[in-house]
């Protein structure tokens, strides 16, 4: 066990609780993150690590590094809100600012605990005289347009031997699922426009393309695995009734489990907007939003992590955090309270304060694929990777919603974050001494990646197609 890194936690669990409120309080979105990122680097240079910013032509991005050598662990920390999600503390829905952001998913709270975790091991390798370097990966923009992916294809991961986050959530566990890969893109059909009553023998409607591709893409649903899944929306359709659209455009989601198969729907999907534009005689090109890879889980590490987790035990909640639950499981709906009980065993009643109170002792997820996609996955693909999760909310709170917000700014969030320091401190302590434990992750990884070196989810052929 660790004393000096607890002890620094301990000691400076108000500065880490600081930390979660004022991000939380910036409330940045995504490649916006100025002030969350300097005051974070503010706090790393001030404890010692010597920071780089920006990195991978990206302003809010940053890497801080103590130590020197190896072995390397690296932290990844996020940090940015969501768009339209302003909330105050409080178990009634009313939002700080009217259409403001909010911290919907927790990123607040992910940066403070990386943040208390990377310090407190960083006392222990001082005290101790404990070679290596460990790393703190500042990661802006998670929700889009994947910072990550940005980062891994510039190498800013490269020279980690292992890599772990966590993210905030409603259960105290070890992560092990995998998520899927995505790609999103915009389609853009270009035509000649007229007046639609005097002169429409001599247009040619970028609209019509774009329903002609949604139609395909609807009979395309027909013929792909069923795990696959493609949405879309219009996000420009024309200017006025009168006026022939001579530009549209279509924005395109794809997901599936790995990487070749998003790939795959994407050239299927291509070949359908040839089509609708060969049919209307208009032309499109395509551009990219956003793109990640499928997360790949490490056991070798998930091991680590639970009997970490096991020791530092789980958030201490106290009577304020009972009655915060207490007023805020009002907003939860049955569904989400049936999905908690079915899927990790939890008891029905349980659910009247709504707050996690142990470890769950084993790993509920592992050979599951979680419906959403996470950058986290693009650094899986880089090196052995593994995450955790501790209850910063009540239990069946869902994500990129005000109930989330409310707390992840709330003394709930405060416990979390301090346990998720303690997980962090010791699983690195035990990482760096333990070069065997290194050695074995590393073997797993190697096996599951075959030797191959890291593949965005990008097409190599996507970038300025026209057609």
């Amino acid at each position: 066990m660790i004393s000096h890194g607890f002890r620094w936690i301990t000691e400076n669990k108000d500065l880490i609780i600081e930390v979660n409120d004022v991000i939380w309080q910036y409330s940045e979105v995504s490649l916006e993150e100025y002030k969350t990122s300097s005051y974070l680097a503010m706090l790393l240079e001030k404890n010692g690590f010597k920071v780089e910013k920006p990195v991978a032509g990206i302003d809010t991005a940053f890497v801080a590094k103590f130590g020197s050598g190896k072995p390397e662990i690296g932290f990844l920390a996020e940090y940015d809100a969501l768009p339209g999600l302003s909330q105050k503390i409080q178990i009634d829905k009313e939002p700080l600012t009217k259409g403001g952001p909010g911290h919907g998913c927790g990123h607040n709270s992910i940066a403070a605990g990386v943040l208390g975790g990377v310090i407190g091991l960083k006392e222990e390798m001082v005290k101790k005289n404990i070679p290596g370097t460990i790393v703190f990966y500042g990661c802006p923009a998670e929700e889009g347009p994947f910072a990550k992916q940005n980062m891994a294809s510039a190498g800013v991961f490269n020279n980690s031997d292992v890599i772990l986050t966590w993210h905030s959530g409603d259960i105290n566990c070890v992560v092990s699922y995998s998520t899927n890969s995505f790609l999103g893109l915009n389609f853009k059909f270009h035509g000649k426009s007229s007046h639609d009553a005097i002169a429409p023998y001599y247009v040619r409607i970028a609209l019509d393309a774009v329903e002609l591709m949604n139609v395909g893409a609807n009979y395309l649903r027909e013929h792909m695995i069923s795990d696959a899944k493609i949405h879309y929306i219009i996000t420009k359709g024309g200017d006025a009734v009168s006026i022939v659209p001579e530009f549209a455009e279509v924005q395109y989601a794809i997901r599936s489990p790995k990487k070749h198969q998003v790939t795959e729907l994407y050239e299927r999907l291509l070949n359908i907007a040839k089509g609708a534009a060969l049919m209307t005689e208009t032309t499109f090109d395509v551009e990219l939003i956003s793109a990640c890879r499928e997360i790949l889980p490490n056991t070798v590490l998930e091991e680590i992590l639970l009997d970490t987790m096991l020791e530092v035990g789980a958030p201490a909640w106290d009577e304020e955090d009972r009655q915060f639950a207490k007023g805020m499981m009002k907003n939860i709906s049955d569904n989400s309270i049936n999905i908690i009980s079915q899927k990790y065993g939890i008891k029905k009643e349980d659910f009247e304060v709504g707050l996690h109170d142990f470890i769950y002792n084993g790993f509920p997820e592992r050979g599951c694929v979680m419906a959403g996609s996470s950058d986290v996955g693009d650094v899986s693909q880089i090196a052995p990777l593994a995450q955790f999760r501790y209850a910063t909310s009540v239990m069946g709170t869902q994500a990129h919603t005000w109930v989330k917000t409310a707390c992840s700014g709330s003394s709930l969030a405060h416990k979390g974050v301090l346990a998720a320091a303690k997980t962090f401190a010791l699983t690195g302590y035990k990482l760096l001494i333990n070069p065997n434990m290194l050695e074995k992750a590393k073997k797993e990884f190697n096996m599951k990646t075959k030797g191959k070196g890291y593949e965005s989810a990008v097409p190599k052929n996507l970038n300025n197609l026209k057609r």
